[in-house]
């Protein structure tokens, strides 16, 4: 993932989470600040962003008259929508320590809890957190 992705990724996850009707209006509003910061140097967000949150998932509609890096954007929304709520469902299925570990963002902290576990339970955990796309780096 490149720099510009990683700065926008908090933004991607709540465009995604709206989608899947998480969030406030509060959480749209902010959102639609950004997306127009971001139209307003050349990006082309508001659009597709709009019709996603209507329902629309064809991405050969959303992305017909995008740029490259709109494109982008938007392929990665739809990742979101899709992954979101697996992330969530498997978040809530992990032992507190192991899911306190992942908020925490700290991943060496995340690998010593699964150290003490019993070697089937962390087989089974980092099975569910490679079904979801986490731990591939």
């Amino acid at each position: 993932m490149d720099q510009y992705m990683e700065q926008l990724m908090p933004l991607l996850s709540d465009i995604a989470k709206i989608a899947n009707g998480e969030g406030d209006g509060n959480s749209r509003i902010n959102v639609e600040e950004a997306i127009k910061q971001i139209d307003q140097s050349g990006g082309q967000l508001w659009e597709p962003v709009h019709q996603i949150w209507d329902g629309e998932r064809d991405a050969d509609k959303l992305t017909a008259d995008l740029d490259e890096a709109s494109t982008r954007l938007v392929m990665y929304i739809l990742r979101l929508i899709e992954v979101i709520p697996k992330i969530n469902e498997t978040m809530a299925e992990l032992p507190d320590n192991i899911r306190e570990a992942v908020e925490s963002g700290d991943n060496q902290k995340v690998m010593s809890e699964l150290n003490n576990l019993p070697e089937g339970e962390r087989a089974e955990i980092i099975e569910k957190f490679r079904a979801i796309g986490l731990g591939q780096r």
